[in-house]
Order: structure tokens, then sequence, then C-alpha cells
């Protein structure tokens, strides 16, 4: 059980960085509204954490 915390903090963790480098490497590459950008990677960062769970629940 104690593992399994670790791998989903870990996951949450390495998500939300990867998620961070990739905003600022689009940021620079292509200006764009940042309100609906930053809701929509929200939104996706949320299905693939919930989808995330998901499985380790299906384990």
């Amino acid at each position: 059980l104690t593992y399994i915390v670790c791998a989903t903090i870990l996951m949450v963790g390495i998500l939300f960085i990867y998620c961070c480098i990739r905003r600022k490497i689009s940021s620079l590459l292509m200006p764009s509204p940042a309100g609906s950008t930053l809701s929509k990677m929200i939104r996706d960062e949320a299905i693939k954490i919930a989808t995330f769970h998901r499985g380790i629940q299906n384990i």
C-alpha cells in the first residue's frame, strides 16, 4: 500500500513538472490566450491523474 501511495505522489509530481515545462515551451513558441490554454491544460492533467488512479485501483 505504501508503495502505491509513493508511486502515485511521484507520478503526480512528474506530471506537474512535465506540464509546467510543456506550458513554458508552448508559450515561448506561440503566444496564445493564457486563460483558455491554462484551463484546458488543467483539465487534461486532471483526466490523466484520474485515469492513473483508476489504473491503480484495478491492480
